[in-house]
């Protein structure tokens, strides 16, 4: 009996451009960040759209973009994919996650005193397997194209269920190393499914998404205080929110002030009175009597079979089954596209501000890595400081000493060359495609979806991140925000090349 499976081969190229979206991730507020500094020194925090006017050609001269055919990209995937084979026989090749194999193989009884079957198999490892047990069997082995090698581990197939064991010698005959590891795309991949959940609750109307349990809800409050004490009196406000996000059912919040959202819809305004609990907010504030004056905002659905369901796939493991094949399909088009497009531009240079700018945000994360190392640190009682850290992480005496050596280093500089590099490649794309669009218009219209998609209840949320993770100015969030954006509509631009 033959068998046979399917392999995605697939490629990355310019990962670090396309779809690696949110160059800055939730780092979550753990307690306010100190003002120290980072020991390098600071620049004006320079827009990444403000290079001489906007006038990137003066540091890329792109190609035509009549050359991102749908053959060009197809062909230069064929040509990765070739240049990435191994089929010499006695070559040793390592076996790593996302790289494929072609092997005949012979499956004998435990004791190998009888052949079930013979055959060949293709095999992606890490994902389907030909045979159970198989991909544990084997799992980073070396192993030579053309020798046999013997595994003994399998589960035994259904159709042999009366033998005790089975052993299979298989003979690699080709190897391609893989281009495309789960890292690579696994956020595109959750922002990918983050615009399908996005797109499916902007299509229910209000009642339709009547808060339930599990529904993420973004209210507005004011906690009101409705008895007197020694500190209050009534109709003080004790708290306050504009956009307060919250998973109805979570745990995270007052039980009597989450089963009040229960059957609301966006737009309803209501009052909450409750006593609250022993020991919530300090002496003054517990057991008191208060008001919580609620507006919803928003309501979110989650992601589960029965939306699942609404989208059109079979459930919610067939939605990740499909979504994570086409996340791939997606990157390694999108990163072909451009692969193409950087190989036929010219790219001259890149700004000096934005070299300097890029290591020097870098820099500012290394220390804040630090810090929040520290942060970690103090949950388990132990006391330790970034100065310490840096001596046990990276051997220097001081992080000031670390940081000036990181900012100064070759490997960041280059770093910094390649990522403003790619950058300036997008976004002279974006303009000779004519999908550049005003601050204005991408705050009016976009901003707020391309934070969803990137995790957060809104633009706003994003902004707040920047500002409490890495102090960084709204302008330049925006300008972040904005780039990924762009990204996200490089990749419909050259999906739609493909007619996918």
């Amino acid at each position: 009996m033959k068998k046979t499976t399917k392999i995605l081969v697939s490629v990355t190229v310019l990962a670090a451009l396309i779809l690696s979206i949110g160059a800055m991730s939730a780092c979550g507020k753990q307690g306010d960040p100190s003002n120290e500094t980072s020991g390098t020194e600071k620049t004006a925090d320079t827009s990444v759209f403000n290079y001489e006017k906007n006038d990137l050609s003066v540091y890329y001269k792109l190609a035509s973009l009549d050359i991102l055919t749908n053959e060009a990209i197809i062909a230069k995937r064929d040509k990765m994919i070739a240049d990435a084979t191994v089929t010499a026989e006695g070559e040793k090749v390592q076996l790593t996650d996302g790289s494929m194999i072609e092997a005949d193989y012979i499956l004998y009884n435990a004791d190998m005193t009888k052949t079930l079957e013979s055959g060949n198999f293709t095999y992606t490892l890490a994902e389907e397997e030909p045979f159970a047990g198989l991909y544990s069997a084997i799992g980073s082995s070396i192993v030579t194209i053309g020798s046999a090698r013997i595994v003994r581990t399998l589960t035994v197939p259904e159709i042999y269920g009366e033998e005790d064991g089975v052993v299979m010698s298989f003979t690699v005959r080709k190897y391609v190393y893989s281009l495309l590891t789960s890292d690579n795309y696994a956020r595109p991949l959750e922002y990918y499914r983050n615009a399908l959940l996005l797109n499916y609750n902007k299509s229910l109307t209000a009642a339709e998404k009547a808060v339930e349990k599990g529904d993420t809800v973004v209210a507005s409050y004011k906690l009101v205080a409705r008895a007197e004490n020694s500190k209050y009196k009534i109709g003080d406000v004790l708290d306050s929110s504009e956009n307060f996000s919250f998973t109805v059912g979570g745990g995270n919040t007052l039980a009597d002030f989450d089963s009040a959202f229960i059957g609301r819809i966006e737009g309803d305004s209501f009052n909450n009175e409750m006593t609250l609990p022993e020991g919530y907010g300090g002496e003054y504030m517990s057991n008191l009597d208060v008001t919580f004056e609620c507006t919803v905002k928003k309501v979110s659905k989650p992601l589960n079979d029965a939306a699942a369901k609404a989208m059109g796939y079979e459930s919610l493991e067939d939605f990740n089954k499909k979504t994570d094949a086409d996340a791939r399909e997606r990157y390694i088009y999108s990163t072909l596209s451009l692969s193409l497009l950087s190989s036929n531009s010219q790219y001259v240079s890149a700004p000096e501000a934005a070299l300097f700018n890029y290591r020097d945000e870098q820099t500012y994360y290394q220390y804040y890595y630090l810090k929040y190392l520290v942060y970690y640190s103090s949950l388990t009682g132990t006391t330790t400081d970034v100065d310490t850290l840096a001596k046990a992480l990276y051997g220097y005496d001081t992080a000031d000493d670390y940081l000036v050596y990181y900012f100064n280093s070759d490997g960041l500089k280059q770093q910094a060359k390649s990522s403003v590099g790619d950058t300036l490649l997008l976004f002279c794309f974006i303009q000779a495609a004519g999908l550049d669009i005003s601050d204005e218009e991408f705050t009016e219209k976009y901003a707020d979806d391309t934070a969803v998609i990137m995790g957060y209840d809104d633009a706003s949320s994003y902004y707040n991140m920047a500002d409490v993770c890495y102090d960084v100015t709204e302008e330049r969030a925006l300008a972040i925000l904005k780039t990924d954006y762009y990204r996200l509509k490089a990749e419909e631009y050259f999906i739609g090349i493909a007619g996918k």
